[in-house]
């Protein structure tokens, strides 16, 4: 094997594979008419495609650290990489590298998908997806499944689903109708692919029962699914919250992001949403800091108070971004809907925290 690559054009590909599948050990550098990185692990792998000149066709496969240092530390321009033998020549001028290579008999990728569900999904709204759903995954590895991202097609298009089972985000992917089928992505694998995501140009998904794969123009990266049913998450749901609140966004974020400061030693990040005519005061308190409250306004017409995780709150609305949201709430112990005013592919349901305070469940 033997090629040409600019610097650049190296690094970006090493940026891109490094981010999809850290911790990889070796890399291999597949070359025919273009160049082809490919990191993989135990449960993922990926496939980087580039320019280069190739002279003769090869591959080879070399310890990925050493080999992204070099190229990190080679002046700009064209280095050349040539296997001889049992080592990988590098080469720029003056500057010279024999790396020892690792013997292998694997050339291309091992993790492939042959036939299963496959769908190509617009790339913004595949970025958006995973970024309104992933905060809400769990990251307990004793229950897996609450760790993973649930894909689901069906007749109401493509949604995708995160919960720890205290808080839960639904985000509608596509509208249009298709097969059945679900898989649940390990969450870490869905935030790189979305790290990595051109939302100008189309995401094509494929699954099958024991692999998923993410394709765009330039990469390809497959990873092992997580086994188990996923619960009927529109189950969750409420449906008959009959108290309504209408929430200027900024003016909560703000809220929280101030009240919060209290809660740096707190084990329980809780704060009171205490709904009145024509307000909302939040209030938090600590032993060792001391209490805060901040009234804002807030379109509802009964007095109602519920305490909730301030982590959770701020986290769904840092990736909601209507001027104003919904809140739907029953009593101070039962699930609340929140949902993004305008926006009817988002909804999120919070569990409240039991507090001293809390009043006896009943409808306000």
């Amino acid at each position: 094997m033997k090629l040409s690559v600019d610097k650049k054009e190296f690094l970006r590909m090493a940026a891109i594979a490094g981010k999809a599948v850290p911790g990889s050990a070796t890399l291999r550098i597949l070359a025919n008419e273009k160049m082809d990185f490919i990191l993989g692990n135990t449960s993922s792998e990926v496939v980087v495609t580039g320019q280069a000149t190739v002279e003769v066709p090869g591959n080879v496969e070399i310890a990925v650290a050493d080999m992204f240092e070099i190229a990190r530390k080679m002046p700009s321009g064209e280095f050349t990489l040539e296997k001889t033998g049992p080592k990988l020549t590098i080469t720029a001028g003056k500057i010279r590298f024999a790396l020892v290579t690792v013997d292998s008999a694997i050339v291309g990728p091992q993790m492939t998908i042959t036939e299963g569900q496959t769908l190509t999904v617009d790339g913004a709204a595949f970025h958006a997806g995973v970024m309104r759903t992933v905060f809400a995954a769990g990251s307990d590895e004793g229950r897996p499944i609450f760790t993973g991202i649930l894909f689901d097609a069906g007749e109401h298009g493509l949604n995708m689903v995160g919960t720890n089972t205290h808080h839960m985000a639904i985000a509608r992917v596509m509208s249009e109708k298709l097969a059945e089928s679900k898989v649940i992505v390990p969450h870490k694998v869905a935030a790189s692919v979305a790290a990595l995501t051109d939302i100008e140009k189309p995401m094509m998904i494929t699954w099958d029962k024991g692999k998923v794969s993410f394709k765009q123009e330039g990469f390809t990266l497959t990873a092992m699914v997580i086994s188990g049913a996923f619960p009927d998450y529109s189950k969750v749901i409420p449906v008959d919250n009959p108290i309504t609140a209408y929430v200027e966004r900024e003016s909560l974020v703000d809220a929280l992001e101030r009240v919060k400061i209290l809660m740096r030693k707190e084990v329980s990040k809780t704060t009171g949403l205490q709904f009145a005519s024509g307000s909302l005061t939040l209030s938090a308190e600590s032993a060792d800091v001391g209490d805060a409250c901040e009234e804002i306004e807030a379109e509802v017409d009964q007095e109602f108070l519920i305490h909730v995780n301030v982590g959770y709150l701020l986290a769904m609305l840092k990736v909601c971004d209507p001027r104003k949201i919904r809140m739907d709430m029953k009593t101070a112990l039962t699930p609340a809907k929140i949902t993004a005013v305008g926006d009817d592919d988002f909804t999120y349901v919070l569990t409240p925290v039991r507090t001293a305070a809390t009043p006896a469940t009943k409808s306000a």
